[in-house]
C-alpha cells in the first residue's frame, strides 16, 4: 500500500517551474494526459524534517529500514487514509481533463487544510472538490498556480507529503507546499546504556561509580575503568574484565602492591595479611619495603625486601637490631641469643653493640666485625686497655689460666696485675712484668702425723694438709678406715701394714691410684696424678690446688728405706715448697723442681714394685 501511495506522490511533485516560478501549464497537460486521475492525499507531519520523497527513493528507503517501527506504522496509517480517498472504481475516473477552474476559495481551502493536518474527513472532501469539472480549466489553473507557487516543488520543513495524481488532460496545480505530504526523518534515538563501549544516561556519558546493569562499576567520561583508580578521596581496584570493585584483596599493578580492605578501600599503615604484616603508605596507598616506620600507635617496626615485618637479628641503616618474634617490636638493652644461636647485645636505642659492653652486673666483649660475644680471649678496648673474658663470655677478676700461664686480674680495676704480689682467694702470689703468675704459695695448715700416733701414716696426715687449701678437714683415722689397711693387703688394693706401727721389713704404704680409688667415697675431688711432671704440678698451684707427691724424705735416692709421702704448696724460681708431717712442729721447705721430678721420678718402695710419679690432687 505504501509504495501505491509513494507511486502518486513522485508523480506530483515532478512539477516544472518556470524562471519566475510560474507553472508551465502546456508541459504539465502533456505529461499529465496518460496518468489516471488521482487525488491528492496529505499525510500527517512527522518529526521536523519534510521530505518530498521519490518512488525510488521510497523504494530505499524503506528497504535501507530508515525509521523505526513506530514510523513505519504511521506511515502505513497514511497511505491507508489516502487510498480510502482515491476513488479505486477505474471506470468512474474520467478520461477527460478535469476542470482546472476549482474555486478559488476551495483551492484555499485545500492548502490551509494542507497546512493544518487535515484529518481523513478533510482528505475525503478534498478529493471530492478536485473531481468538479471546471470549464474553464486552463486559465484556472494557470492563474492558481501563478499566484500561489512561490518556492521549489521539493521543501524541507515539516515532515509534509504532498501526492496528487489525475488522469485528466490538464490538473490545476496546488502550490508546492500543498503538494507535498509529510516524508518521516526521526531523530535518533536516547542513548542510554552501553553504546560502542561508551556508556551513556539520557544521552550524557557518564561519570562516577554506578550501576551498569550487572555490577556497580567506575566510569571517567562513559569509559569503564579497570585496575587501580582513584575515587571519592581513596583508592579502589576494578576487575579489569568486569569492572567489579574488588574487596579484601592484595594487589600488585606495575610493580606497586596494594591492600584492598572489606570496603574496598585501600589501606594504610600496619596491615595483616596472609599471616604476616605489612605496611601501606599513607599518601600513595602502596606497600612500603625496606623500611624502619612508625605505625600509627606509636610504635615502630622493620619491613623486609619482600615488605613482610620483620623478626630477630636485621641490618638497617648500617647497623643490627633485634625484633622480637612475637611481637615484632625492636628490643632495646636486652642480651638475645639469634636464630642461629649465637648472642648480641643491643644498646638502649636497640643497635647492636660492639667492644667493651657493660651488660647485667658484668662486662662482655662484642667482635667488631662479628658482632658475636668473645670467650676465653684477652683483648684490647677501644680505650687501649686490656680484659680478659673467660668461659662465659664474662670479664675476669681474679685468676685466670691463658695460654700455659696464671694471670691475675683486679676486681676493681679489671685489669692484668704486673711485677706484683697479689693476695689471690686461696693464697698469695707473685706476677712478673707481663704478667704471669711467677710465685705462689698457698693458703693451707700443717698438719702431723706423729702428733697424730701415726709413725707410718704420712699418706693420711699429707691429704688432710692438701685438704686444708680448699678449707676442708678430714680425721686421720677415718682416712686410714677408709683406705683399708693390714699385713695381707697389697699396697696396689689398700695400706698394706699399720699405720700406727713402728715399720716392718717392708715399706708400709699406699700407691697413689689405689688411695685414689679408695677415697673417693670420702673425699670429694681426688685426683689420681700419677706420671704428673713439673709443669702439671706447677699449674695445680697456681689454681689453688696442693699436691700429695710420693719421695724421699730426705730427697736422696741413696737412701731407698727412707720412702715417704709429703705434699707441695707452692713453688718460686724453680723451687716446690715442701710441707713434710713427719715431725711434731711445722716442718716445710724450698726444693729444687729437678731435684723432686728426679725422686718423684726414681724412688722406689723396698719390697715392692714401685710405679714411676706418683701424685694425687684435691680439685
Amino acid at each position: 500500500m505504501n509504495r501505491k501511495i509513494m507511486t502518486g506522490i513522485g508523480a506530483a511533485v515532478v512539477a516544472v517551474l518556470g524562471v519566475n516560478g510560474t507553472v508551465l501549464a502546456d508541459e504539465q497537460e502533456k505529461e499529465q494526459q496518460d496518468q489516471p486521475q488521482q487525488t491528492v492525499t496529505e499525510t500527517a507531519p512527522i518529526d521536523d524534517a519534510v521530505v518530498v520523497v521519490s518512488d525510488e527513493e521510497s523504494n530505499a528507503t524503506s528497504e535501507a529500514g530508515v525509521g523505526n517501527d513506530s514510523e513505519v506504522a504511521q506511515s502505513e496509517s497514511v497511505a491507508e487514509s489516502s487510498a480510502a480517498s482515491v476513488n479505486t472504481d477505474e471506470s468512474v475516473i474520467s478520461d477527460s481533463v478535469a476542470d482546472s477552474s476549482v474555486a478559488s476559495s476551495e483551492a484555499d481551502s485545500v492548502a490551509n487544510s494542507s497546512a493544518a493536518m487535515p484529518s481523513a474527513d478533510s482528505q475525503a472532501s478534498v478529493t471530492n472538490s478536485s473531481s468538479v469539472a471546471s470549464t474553464d480549466k486552463s486559465k484556472s489553473a494557470t492563474s492558481s498556480a501563478s499566484s500561489d507557487i512561490q518556492k521549489p516543488s521539493i521543501l524541507i520543513g515539516k515532515a509534509l507529503v504532498s501526492s496528487a495524481a489525475t488522469k485528466q488532460e490538464s490538473v490545476a496545480k496546488t502550490p508546492a507546499k500543498e503538494a507535498t505530504s509529510h516524508a518521516s526523518t526521526t531523530e535518533p534515538a536516547e542513548k542510554n546504556g552501553y553504546v560502542d563501549g561508551v556508556f551513556y544516561r539520557h544521552d550524557q556519558r557518564v561519570n562516577g561509580y554506578v550501576y551498569d546493569g550487572k555490577h556497580y562499576v567506575l566510569f571517567k567520561n562513559g569509559i569503564k575503568q579497570a585496575g587501580v583508580q582513584r575515587y571519592q578521596n581513596g583508592l579502589y581496584y576494578f576487575n579489569p574484565k568486569t569492572g567489579e570493585m574488588v574487596k579484601n584483596k592484595y594487589v600488585t599493578q606495575n610493580g606497586a602492591s596494594y591492600l584492598f580492605g572489606k570496603d574496598g578501600k585501600a589501606t594504610t599503615d600496619v596491615q595483616h595479611w596472609n599471616g604476616t604484616y605489612y605496611y601501606f603508605n599513607h599518601d600513595t596507598y602502596k606497600r612500603v619495603n625496606n623500611a624502619y616506620l612508625q605505625s600509627r600507635w606509636g610504635l615502630w617496626y622493620l619491613f623486609g625486601a619482600d615488605g613482610r615485618i620483620q623478626t630477630d637479628v636485621q641490618r638497617w641503616a648500617g647497623s643490627y637490631y633485634y625484633f622480637d618474634h612475637n611481637t615484632f617490636l625492636r628490643r632495646d638493652n636486652n642480651y638475645l641469643q639469634s636464630r642461629w644461636g649465637d648472642w648480641y647485645l643491643f644498646g638502649n636505642d636497640g643497635r647492636i653493640k660492639t667492644d667493651v659492653q657493660q651488660w647485667a652486673g658484668s662486662y662482655y666483649y662484642f667482635d667488631h666485625n662479628t658482632y658475636l660475644r668473645q670467650d676465653n680471649n684477652y683483648l684490647q678496648s677501644n680505650w687501649g686497655l686490656w680484659y680478659m673474658f673467660g668461659d662465659n663470655g664474662r670479664i675476669v677478676t681474679g685468676v685466670k689460666d691463658w695460654y700455659g700461664d696464671t694471670y691475675y686480674f683486679d676486681k676493681g680495676t679489671y685489669l692484668k696485675a704486673t711485677n706484683s704480689s697479689r693476695n689471690v682467694d686461696y693464697g698469695i702470689a707473685h706476677f712478673n712484668g707481663g704478667g704471669a703468675m711467677d710465685a705462689i704459695t698457698l693458703n693451707h695448715q700443717w698438719f702431723s702425723q706423729l702428733n697424730a700416733g701415726m709413725p707410718q701414716g704420712c699418706e693420711g696426715a699429707s691429704l688432710q694438709i692438701a685438704a686444708s687449701v680448699k678449707g676442708r678437714y678430714y680425721d686421720i683415722n677415718a682416712l686410714y678406715r677408709q683406705m683399708g689397711y693390714g699385713w695381707n693387703v697389697a699396697p696396689w688394693q689398700g695400706f698394706y701394714g699399720d699405720p700406727y706401727s713402728a715399720g716392718a721389713a717392708k715399706v708400709e704404704t699406699i700407691f697413689a691410684t689405689a688411695m685414689t680409688d679408695r677415697l673417693k667415697p670420702m673425699v670429694k675431688g681426688i685426683q689420681d696424678l700419677t706420671g704428673a711432671g713439673i709443669g702439671t704440678v706447677m699449674s695445680e698451684l697456681r689454681n689453688g690446688r696442693a699436691v700429695v707427691t710420693w719421695g724421699n724424705y730426705n730427697w736422696n735416692l741413696a737412701n731407698q728405706k727412707a720412702f715417704h709421702v709429703m705434699t707441695i704448696v707452692g713453688y718460686r724460681n724453680g723451687q716446690f715448697l715442701i710441707s713434710d708431717p713427719y715431725a711434731t712442729s711445722p716442718r716445710e721447705y724450698w726444693l729444687n723442681m729437678g731435684q723432686w721430678e728426679s725422686v718423684n721420678a726414681g724412688t722406689n718402695a723396698v719390697g715392692w714394685a714401685t710405679p714411676s710419679r706418683m701424685n694425687l690432687t684435691i680439685v
